[in-house]
């Protein structure tokens, strides 16, 4: 599910910009929307996507442009669209992309310039790569070629780190607050209560919308990760299609050629009050980047406790808790334990 502070990011990013609106009288043409990413090393969150207009190559527009769609990753490869567009005049088109890694925030952003025939398909191939370092697009005509295209020296939509160089990568360390053992961070939908340990650093906070916790280990490369998100559930009427929701899901998100030796289970639980389900998970994490040049094998453990909100509709909130190191932590059942314990629906 989702990083907390990568979360608020993509919101922040989507209201800012006004939705891109159809001249009337207008040809039109249609736009797909291929979207891919290479990234390996992310925190709880698949890269997010917005896509803008602006007038013209020269950025001639407001700040971010206006915004022509927004795209929610559910894997390394996504479809978006048709979206309609106007024909038979220059469009500028941006595309940037955010994921999040434990303390950093990533955005690659491309644009390019090319008119649209009325009447016409197009597709638009997004990819991200290098880990989020570079991106490029290629707008594809309805046989598959390359349409004539102007791609101007720095993309039109800024990212967090400002303008960047066509294809570039911003990136972004959000600001940490070191946090006190169990310490209570109260909310209108949660209560959230820090892990209750030393060393934990708070990097998102929004206890209404959830929050991200880290923490360095004490061995070479060891990271810990609590974070509480507020998800999107849909309405299932029972208990076993909630299981086989989540079951999905993190089936999903844990492809064979990026987790080795995945093991899992899950639990149904309605012993708070409402439905929950918890997934316990462990698997050797291939190919982590540890540094600048160099990668490892690493193994991950986690624990993760998705419910359904009482009193919101097709609400619902995942606490999890994660440590990725060389070697397993022996109680770390118990310390996923105690976190998700302090996350609790306020009372009434």
């Amino acid at each position: 599910m989702k990083n907390i502070a990568a979360l608020a990011l993509y919101t922040l990013m989507a209201a800012c910009v006004a939705p891109y609106s159809l001249p009337a009288g207008k040809p039109t043409a249609s736009l797909t929307f291929e979207v891919s990413t290479d990234s390996t090393g992310i925190t709880l969150m698949k890269p997010s996507y917005v896509v803008s207009t602006f007038e013209d190559s020269s950025c001639n527009s407001a700040t971010d442009g206006t915004r022509l769609l927004m795209i929610k990753s559910t894997g390394p490869k996504d479809v978006a669209g048709p979206v309609t567009v106007a024909a038979g005049d220059p469009m500028t088109l941006a595309i940037t992309t955010v994921e999040a890694r434990l303390f950093q925030n990533r955005q690659c952003s491309f644009t390019t310039t090319f008119t649209p025939s009325a009447g016409q398909a197009y597709t638009v191939q997004f990819a991200s790569v290098n880990q989020g370092h570079g991106c490029g697009m290629n707008v594809l005509d309805a046989a598959g070629k390359q349409v004539t295209h102007k791609e101007p020296k720095n993309s039109c939509a800024n990212t967090m780190a400002g303008a960047i160089r066509n294809g570039g990568a911003g990136i972004a360390e959000p600001e940490l607050r070191a946090v006190t053992a169990g310490e209570r961070f109260p909310g209108p939908v949660l209560n959230i209560s820090a892990p209750n340990s030393e060393g934990w650093k708070l990097a998102s906070d929004s206890s209404s919308a959830g929050m991200l916790f880290g923490r360095i280990g004490s061995l070479p490369h060891e990271t810990f990760v609590a974070a509480v998100a507020r998800i999107a559930v849909p309405e299932i009427q029972t208990k076993e299609e909630f299981l086989a929701q989540v079951k999905h899901d993190v089936t999903r998100d844990s492809p064979p050629d990026k987790y080795r030796n995945f093991e899992s289970t899950f639990e149904y639980s309605d012993q708070r009050g409402y439905p929950c389900v918890l997934f316990k998970g462990s698997a050797v994490e291939v190919n982590v980047k540890t540094s600048t040049f160099g990668r490892s094998d690493m193994l991950f453990q986690i624990q993760a406790l998705y419910c359904r909100l009482p009193n919101l509709a097709k609400t619902g909130f995942a606490a999890m808790f994660s440590h990725r190191g060389g070697s397993v932590v022996a109680d770390f059942d118990a310390q996923a334990r105690d976190f998700i314990e302090g996350v609790q629906v306020p009372h009434e």
